[in-house]
């Protein structure tokens, strides 16, 4: 097939499939809760509350040029879907790599379906990193267009700061060994340096939020775990063979690129930032633990990119590995998309049709806990809130300071209470993600229950109830 008719057919088959798997998942708690902040807040709490939620605001401004304007729902997908897709164009027109490797790469559980599919900041994170991968090679020549790549990618969230971190110090190393070419570059590394330093103003933790400090925790184990996720997503999680493997190709990476300094650095320093993060703030999960796999893409692309010479055993045993972690990955990525038309990926969506359908949108909802019932809301007609029983107001979109944080460790039994108390005889309708043992002992009828299969977060199972009439 000539080389064109490949692209373009493989283009169109990640559309296509991206399109018919993100429209019909059900959008959980992450994605509603970014686009609740996009509708509701004004754009100084946008900027201004970056920190507290561990984001930086360019995703959140994005969506909010969508929600503001009256743009439904839906449009969240389509935007990281254009990301997805771009970044998907963008590997098969100028990533040096085989065409079974774009294939597999582009198919496999991260790229298609949690950076395409799930709507979040990432499917843009991945775009920026695959542009500056295509600008690396003409970095010296333009070094404009290359720092303004990394400023931007370093302002789309804490994964793309490390990145371009690693990136700007590697380029300003560079620029050392070569002094005749400090006056040509100062402009771009003070470009680049402008990005890091707006990230971080952005990021820096304010007193008052969730979480703060340098250190909170210390649990080593999430570097394997992060490993295995990394390369055999769903299957690996957890598993010591799966770590393993993927500690030997990061390895094997690294000896290959090792004559290359700037991938060599991007690598280490990234991942090294990475273990940081996970062993001391913040545990993370599949999707944050994918960016391991983007990385060693991303590093081997830029290596090539510097003509590595790719013979011998060790670029067998790196491409067979590379393989072997991405046909894992691809079926993965079927699974899950598989599961995810046929059965709900959130109880989100039902329970907002459910109380659309039956006319009960205008009452008054409380709910706990607050990021989860959230969820419902933008599936709701108009803009609606929930009144958080944890901190006892009305809202949509979460703060994320230590008030919110202790209304979270409230029990179900006390927010019940308190919803009693906030309400009296008023009508109002009660949502919760998890049931009541005895509802008319509390004084309340069951109206709604998720069903049983929920395949993407199960804790997003839905229980709305009406309060009994007074006896």
């Amino acid at each position: 097939m000539p080389e064109s008719a490949f692209r373009w057919s493989v283009l169109l088959l990640f559309i296509a499939l991206l399109v018919l798997v993100a429209f019909h998942h059900e959008r959980w708690r992450d994605e509603a809760e970014a686009w609740l902040f996009a509708r509701d807040a004004d754009y100084v709490t946008i900027i201004g509350r970056a920190g507290y939620a561990g984001h930086t605001a360019p995703w959140f401004l994005l969506l909010a040029a969508l929600a503001k304007s009256g743009a439904p729902y839906a449009s969240i997908a389509l935007l990281n879907g254009l990301f997805a897709a771009g970044a998907a164009a963008v590997v098969l027109w100028k990533a040096p790599f085989a065409r079974i490797t774009k294939l597999l790469f582009l198919f496999s559980y991260y790229p298609f379906y949690e950076y395409g599919v799930v709507a979040r900041h990432y499917g843009l994170t991945m775009l920026m990193m695959f542009v500056v991968a295509t600008l690396f090679p003409r970095r010296s020549d333009q070094p404009i267009p290359y720092a303004a790549a990394i400023f931007v990618l370093s302002n789309i969230n804490v994964q793309g700061l490390f990145i371009g971190f690693a990136l700007t110090g590697a380029h300003f190393v560079e620029v050392l060994r070569n002094r005749a070419a400090w006056k040509r570059e100062a402009t771009g590394i003070a470009v680049m340096g402008s990005g890091l330093l707006l990230a971080w103003l952005q990021l820096r933790s304010p007193p008052d939020a969730a979480i703060t400090g340098f250190m909170r925790m210390f649990e080593p184990w999430n570097v394997p775990i992060a490993l295995a996720d990394a390369f055999f997503p769903l299957i690996g999680r957890g598993s010591a063979w799966a770590a393993v493997v993927g500690a030997v190709l990061i390895l094997l990476v690294a000896i290959q690129i090792r004559r290359h300094f700037v991938p060599s650095m991007v690598l280490w320093v990234t991942l090294a930032l990475f273990a940081y993060l996970w062993i001391f703030k913040w545990p993370g999960s599949a999707r944050h633990h994918g960016f391991v796999l983007l990385v060693v893409f991303f590093v081997l692309w830029i290596a090539r990119s510097e003509r590595l010479k790719m013979k011998g055993a060790l670029h067998v045993a790196v491409q067979t590995l590379l393989a072997g972690t991405l046909i894992c990955a691809t079926l993965a990525a079927a699974h899950k998309a598989t599961l995810d038309v046929k059965f709900p990926f959130s109880g989100s969506k039902a329970a907002a049709e459910f109380i659309e359908t039956n006319g009960l949108a205008g009452y008054p909802i409380a709910g706990h806990s607050a990021p989860r019932v959230a969820a419902v809301l933008p599936y709701l007609p108009g803009r609606k809130q929930i009144w958080f029983a944890g901190i006892g107001e009305y809202g949509s979109y979460l703060l994320w300071d230590q008030e919110f944080h202790r209304g979270q460790q409230m029990t179900y039994p006390e927010a019940v209470f308190r919803a009693k108390q906030h309400f009296g005889t008023t009508p109002y309708l009660l949502l919760l993600d998890a049931g009541m043992p005895d509802p008319k002992q509390e004084g309340f009828e069951l109206l709604y229950a998720s069903p049983d299969r929920i395949i993407g977060y199960p804790d997003e199972r839905y229980y709305l109830y009406r309060p009994l009439p007074a006896r």
